[in-house]
Parts: structure tokens; sequence; C-alpha cells
């Protein structure tokens, strides 16, 4: 489990590269963030989380189904997470770690007790990783 202290990451919407990991470890970030996306080009793999492993970095990842998937409420986000932990395990992503789940759009203010609903479900469900939002401020804030 991640201690909850402030750390360096890096997003990467697409596959990282040993060599950009290196850079990356050598200027002082200490976490890769990847996207679950199971049969999309930017899912992460268990080859690539052993890679960004390797080189002493932590894997913690993002879910997107869409930007606004969490407009669906409780269920979208028990749905959500139950894909996120499949594709979590099957990268080999450790327990504990977090699986932010996408918010990524501006929602209205009488969109965000839905999406309260979604991220409480979500967070609930993904256990045993640990669960987050990820987004715009609105949608963070709502999460």
């Amino acid at each position: 489990i991640m201690s909850p202290q402030r750390v360096s990451a890096v997003e990467c919407m697409t596959p990282a590269r040993p060599a950009a990991l290196q850079c990356c470890k050598s200027r002082g970030v200490s976490a890769v963030c990847r996207y679950l996306d199971p049969g999309a080009w930017k899912n992460l793999t268990r080859r690539e989380a052993d890679q960004i492993s390797a080189t002493g970095l932590v894997v913690v990842s993002v879910y997107e189904s869409t930007g606004r998937t969490a407009l669906g409420g409780a269920k979208a986000g028990e749905r959500d997470a139950q894909r996120a932990k499949k594709a979590a395990t099957a990268a080999g992503q450790p327990h504990g770690r977090p699986i932010f789940f996408a918010v990524d759009f501006q929602p209205l203010p009488d969109q965000l007790p839905t999406i309260k609903e979604y991220s409480t479900a979500a967070n609930k469900e993904v256990v045993p990783f640990a669960g987050g939002a990820y987004g715009g401020d609105g949608g963070v804030v709502a999460g």
C-alpha cells in the first residue's frame, strides 16, 4: 500500500518506452500513471507494468470507459470498478496501488450528486486496490 505522501508522477497515454522510463527516473519521477482500457491501444499490459516496476517506478492507473461514465451513478461506478480490477490484475498492478476513475469533463452543479454516487461505489468496489478520481477540478471535487 502506498503511504499518503507527495509523489512526482507522469501520465502516459501511450506505452512507456524503457528509455523514457529511465529519463523519468533520473529526473526524480517516482510513479507512472497508465490507462486501463482493455482492448484499446492505450491499455496497460503486464509487460509494460513489469518494465515500469523494473525501472524502480511505481505503477498507478486510470480507468476510463468514457469521460462521462460517472453520470451513470452508483451502478456505473460498480461496473467500472469491476472492469478496472480485472484489467489491473491482468496487468500485474500490485494491490493497494490506486486506480483513478476518470471524470473527464466539466460537470454542471446538478450532476455533482450523481458523480459522487459513482465515485463512492467505484472506490468501494475496487478493493483490494485503492480508488480515486481523475479529471477536471469540478469532477474531482465531486468524486
